[in-house]
């Protein structure tokens, strides 16, 4: 059985342990498109709800359940960067596919 990531903690699971997730949510103007979608764990799909993948990691890091410092600084590196394109991939074929236009949440 394929072995996945989740995008927001890491996590690795498989299809089993994994539901698709809405990058950003259907509430802020997101859709069911694939561009749109990714495979999360249920944790993190189920505490996300109305966040984009950016708000989420901040959230996450707020009540200190992610430990961002335990990982080494290239790893930190490399998973803001993920999560960076990941939003900003969705943003823009919203915006350009569907003409929708995303805006930050006043939290």
């Amino acid at each position: 059985m394929s072995r996945y990531r989740c995008p927001y903690c890491w996590k690795t699971g498989n299809r089993r342990t994994l539901a698709w997730d809405h990058i950003i949510p259907k509430s802020r103007n997101g859709c069911d498109c694939s561009e749109n979608m990714v495979e999360a764990c249920r944790e993190c799909n189920r505490r996300k709800k109305d966040k984009t993948p950016l708000e989420f990691f901040v959230w996450l890091a707020d009540i200190e359940h992610f430990d961002y410092w335990g990982f080494h600084h290239a790893t930190r590196r490399k998973l803001l960067e993920d999560l960076v394109k990941l939003e900003f991939d969705a943003r823009k074929h919203l915006k350009q596919s569907h003409r929708v236009q995303v805006t930050f949440a006043e939290r």
